[in-house]
């Protein structure tokens, strides 16, 4: 039998396991949320149900002006606590918040728009054990789970992402084993607490949104922790909801955070042989009038925090280069 109680300030789950039985990894669940209203809801809806003893889950509100936060304290009768701010914090600062003072093993950051498998939390749980240590995401498929949405991110030369496999068919890929990547995607996000504290969390330079999870894998696998995508984890992620995926603020949110990526990781011969050229063929591409915008809004802002970068790359030289790249 189990029973909901409000332990440390996050909705909770306790039972009592069976007697000699290894008590199995318990899971912080961080849930940043912004104006998410239901889907907010139906994330929690989803997910409640899959808690174990010693889980626990929290709501970061992000100045959500909607409503959001008295929904989700009235809907769920107080078991779900929310952390709430007047302003938005951007998505490294609200997990970072969530997280903070943890005493689970696992952490596992959740868009507000993602809506889990019913067993979702016992894989991870699972994939924990089979590949400790390593991040783990998911196998994401859209809204209406019939194409893949994420199964591993790449970073191209020029810091651009890129999802392999987004678009396949949901039946087109095996539900067994992991996939190696350069970074799972902050919509699904699973990392050893201590690892995670043993990073510093989320670079809060990166906010408002976009590339932190990027930044936080490079990081990671620089001390030999990989990234990985459990294929027998899923999901549908009503993706960026918030932003909007060709609107002025998320190109601006992007391109800004990829050249503050590039400038805080890419080698001098990475941004020379790499960077540069592919750049300068895709600032030729067909780009959007909004997106060609924000990319040269990106440069002038890059131009202006040069100084911070000088200093820091002088402090803490840049090691990482695009696969394509020979050192």
């Amino acid at each position: 039998m189990a029973t909901a109680c409000g332990d440390s300030g996050h909705a909770s789950v306790t039972e009592t396991p069976p007697r000699g039985a290894r008590r199995p990894p318990s899971i912080l669940v961080v849930i940043p949320s912004h104006n998410g209203g239901e889907l907010t809801v139906s994330c929690l809806e989803r997910l409640l149900p899959q808690l174990r003893e010693g889980d626990r889950v929290v709501v970061v509100d992000n100045g959500s002006w909607d409503g959001s936060a008295q929904t989700i304290r009235k809907r769920f009768d107080g078991e779900v606590p929310v952390i709430r701010h007047r302003r938005p914090l951007g998505f490294g600062p609200a997990c970072n918040l969530g997280a903070t003072g943890t005493r689970a093993d696992l952490i596992l950051f959740l868009n507000q728009d993602l809506l889990l498998s019913p067993d979702g939390l016992a894989t991870l749980r699972e994939s924990a054990d089979l590949r400790p240590g390593a991040i783990i995401g998911a196998l994401l498929f859209g809204p209406e789970g019939m194409q893949v949405q994420h199964a591993g991110g790449i970073i191209l030369p020029n810091a651009l992402t890129e999802h392999p496999h987004r678009g396949v068919a949901a039946g087109e890929l095996p539900r067994m084993g992991f996939v190696t990547c350069d970074y799972v995607t902050g919509a699904l996000f699973m990392v050893r607490a201590d690892i995670f504290r043993a990073l510093g969390g989320f670079d809060e330079r990166f906010r408002p949104a976009y590339y932190e999870e990027t930044d936080f894998c490079v990081r990671a696998r620089a001390r030999g922790i990989p990234s990985l995508v459990a294929l027998r984890v899923t999901a549908r992620h009503f993706e960026a909801v918030v932003m909007g995926r060709d609107s002025p603020r998320y190109h601006r949110a992007y391109h800004r955070n990829r050249l503050r990526f590039v400038m805080k990781h890419y080698t001098r011969h990475a941004i020379r042989t790499a960077f540069v050229p592919a750049e300068r063929r895709w600032r030729h591409s067909a780009l959007s009038a909004s997106a060609r915008r924000a990319v040269f809004h990106a440069y002038a802002a890059t131009l202006l925090e040069s100084p911070r970068w000088v200093f820091e790359r002088r402090r803490r030289p840049p090691s990482f280069a695009p696969q394509e790249v020979a050192p």
